[in-house]
Parts: structure tokens; C-alpha cells; sequence
């Protein structure tokens, strides 16, 4: 099981023995798993972000409420949704959201289409 963006993290319950040098933890196999899988990731990113502009922008998208619910709108309407297929259905071409344009050069635009993507998930 790999750990995505947005997903919502559980309260594990570690149980833990005596032993004659003190008490043990034992951590159930699926935080094991979980710990050994983020080890292992090369983490470059901005608050899980690919960059500060895809942040940005994505941010936005979830946090605005008009462009939120564009984005619902243009999402439940798209047979196949994007990220830029929503700027420029929304004409939204010229936006400038805390200052990264919605068409610089550093956006990721698969991180971008898998936001508008599940949007309504």
C-alpha cells in the first residue's frame, strides 16, 4: 500500500511487551511497511508538492472557493479533465495566482491534472 497526496492519515495502535531490559514495541506490520516505503523516497518537493509553483497553484484550486467550484464544475462536465483544459474552459488564461502564472514554465501539469482529476473523488 503506497501513501498518496491528500490521503488521510490513521491512528495506529503500537503494543509493546516487557522485557527483562525494559518494553518493546511492536509496531503492526502495515506501519513497517509504511516507514520502510518513505525511506526510501527522494523527497525534493514543496509541502508534497513537485515545486513551490505547482504548490501554489494547486493550493489554490483547493482552498479558493470560486475556483474550487469551477473546477467541480468543469471536472463533472469533461470526458477527459485537465488541468489546462480547465484554465482555458474557466478563460482563466491570463491568471496570475500569488504571483506563478497558471502557465509557467515550472508547473508540473500531471500533478495539476490529478488534482482537477479528483476533484469530485
Amino acid at each position: 500500500m503506497e501513501w498518496q497526496k491528500g490521503q488521510q492519515v490513521q491512528k495506529v495502535l503500537i503494543s509493546q511487551t516487557r522485557t527483562e531490559s525494559g518494553f518493546e514495541l511492536n509496531p503492526p506490520a502495515r506501519l513497517i511497511n509504511f516507514i520502510e516505503e518513505t525511506k526510501n523516497m527522494t523527497d525534493n518537493s514543496y509541502n508534497g508538492w513537485t515545486n513551490w509553483a505547482t504548490f501554489t497553484i494547486g493550493n489554490n484550486i483547493l482552498n479558493d472557493e470560486g475556483l474550487y467550484l469551477e473546477a467541480c464544475r468543469y471536472e463533472r462536465g469533461a470526458v477527459y479533465p485537465t488541468f489546462k483544459g480547465f484554465i482555458e474552459n474557466a478563460g482563466l488564461e491570463g491568471l496570475y495566482l500569488e504571483g506563478v502564472s497558471v502557465f509557467d514554465g515550472n508547473l508540473d501539469y500531471t500533478e495539476l491534472d490529478e488534482v482537477i482529476q479528483e476533484i469530485n473523488a
